[in-house]
């Protein structure tokens, strides 16, 4: 049954395109998701190759399921690749990227929910979620993942409505969603380990990633960044790729890159000015990077756009 997105709109349903892509604090997302009374948010998403969200981390489950296309998927320390129907359950401040892939203009449902929306009945939902990165993705074969788009497509459709009915059925059905995850858990403690998440390497991560956000625009040394995290270089390396799956290097630059495809959008400056103002100081060495990651040239990029 197909979902008229376009025209839907409000806190309940919010039809965000590249919506990490375009915040200036795009891979921290800290904050409450919804309201006190209604701890939900939910919204479809696109994406295609170039089009990348970056490693980020947020408070916020999330449940991200696959409409159409294919979507390349990294939680932790494992890649997938999803296609249609296929869903992944990302538990509190697990770091996450969103890839595009080659020749798929993918669309998925993101549902994200806050941690103690089941706390009022003793449970805190977390613990339920899988453990395991590589348990943390439903492949077509897996009969909860088949419950679960139902119950997802379900609070979409809801998601259309307005007024305290359509609120009382979302949440209905988002109750509907954490009772299949808790009854695959099988076990209360099966989170348990999740949920007390090494407090000090998340810490480093919201560190790193506002760091970025702040002054990719400047030099950063890898030196400086690592002492403000109180690691050594060669172990901030480790660190870096050991929790987000990339270096910091190609972070940084695919940050830049982002960044330097909203001022091609948006502003008349030229690329020459644009690859200064993303923290390039070589020019050289930013047409090579931007053709990299999204497949283009910055000139040709620019001229799509015009």
């Amino acid at each position: 049954m197909s979902v008229d997105m376009e025209n839907t709109s409000g806190y309940r349903y919010d039809p965000v395109h590249g919506r990490l892509g375009t915040n200036k604090d795009p891979i921290l997302e800290e904050g409450r998701c919804g309201t006190v009374n209604f701890p939900v948010r939910i919204f479809y998403d696109t994406r295609q190759k170039g089009d990348d969200i970056l490693p980020h981390l947020h408070k916020a489950l999330e449940i991200l399921c696959v409409i159409s296309g294919e979507i390349h998927l990294i939680v932790g320390h494992v890649e997938k690749h999803l296609s249609s129907g296929q869903i992944a359950l990302i538990n509190s401040y697990d770091v996450h990227t969103i890839i595009g892939t080659d020749g798929s203009y993918a669309k998925y449902y993101v549902l994200q929910v806050e941690p103690d929306i089941l706390s009022s009945y003793g449970m805190d939902v977390r613990r339920y979620m899988p453990m395991h990165d590589e348990e943390k993705f439903l492949m077509l074969e897996d009969d909860t993942m088949i419950a679960l788009n139902t119950l997802i497509q379900q609070t979409f459709e809801h998601g259309q409505q307005r007024g305290k009915a359509a609120e009382v059925n979302i949440l209905a059905d988002v109750f509907g969603i954490f009772a299949r995850i808790i009854a695959r858990s099988g076990n209360e403690d099966i989170g348990e380990k999740q949920v007390n998440y090494e407090k000090k390497a998340s810490d480093r991560l919201q560190y790193i990633f506002s760091y970025v956000g702040e002054h990719y625009s400047e030099d950063i040394s890898l030196d400086e960044i690592a002492r403000n995290v109180h690691l050594t270089r060669n172990y901030f390396c480790r660190f870096f790729k050991q929790e987000t799956g990339i270096t910091f290097v190609e972070f940084l630059n695919k940050y830049r890159c982002k960044e330097a495809g909203e001022l091609m959008r948006n502003t008349d400056m030229t690329i020459t000015e644009i690859a200064s103002s993303v923290g390039f100081k070589n020019l050289s060495y930013f047409n090579k990077t931007y053709k990299k990651l999204s497949g283009d040239t910055p000139s040709k990029n620019r001229r799509q756009v015009f």
